[in-house]
């Protein structure tokens, strides 16, 4: 089965260049604060303040492939993590989104949303494993907002 492709971009974030990982298709990738590398709390099932859910304005990078293959030079771990909404990227065990407000490549319009949505750049340090009193939690399995 075919590996899932994640690339490198320079973007403009918040009026400065920055070197953010991107989908196949230039789409910036972000990440979510209440994720953690075995719970992810952006589902289909959370909603958003807008009474979205959250997968529809941030659709999650889901394979059915079984590797990802890695920009060059990138020293962080790229994994693939079995969720809710099925098998999602991970890059040092923070799932990765695109943002339903980016309408194409080379955009960043997600970045800083509600305080916890960021671009996912190759600097993006790894996480630990929530304890559970740090693990966002709800009925439906996804984050409150």
């Amino acid at each position: 089965m075919a590996a899932v492709t994640v690339k490198t971009a320079t973007v403009a974030v918040n009026g400065s260049s920055e070197t953010v990982f991107t989908d196949a298709a230039g789409r910036t990738l972000y990440y979510f604060t209440p994720d953690t590398p075995t719970k992810i709390a952006c589902t289909s099932t959370s909603k958003l303040p807008s009474g979205q859910t959250c997968t529809t304005v941030w659709p999650p990078l889901t394979t059915s492939a079984s590797a990802v293959n890695t920009p060059v030079g990138t020293s962080g771990s790229f994994t693939i993590y079995k969720g809710a909404d099925g098998s999602q990227v991970e890059y040092n065990g923070h799932p990765l989104y695109t943002f339903s407000g980016d309408t194409g490549p080379d955009q960043s319009h997600g970045e800083g949303l509600l305080g916890k949505w960021f671009v996912a750049t190759p600097s993006l340090t790894p996480t630990a494993a929530a304890s559970p009193a740090a693990s966002p939690s709800s009925s439906s399995g996804g984050y409150s907002y």
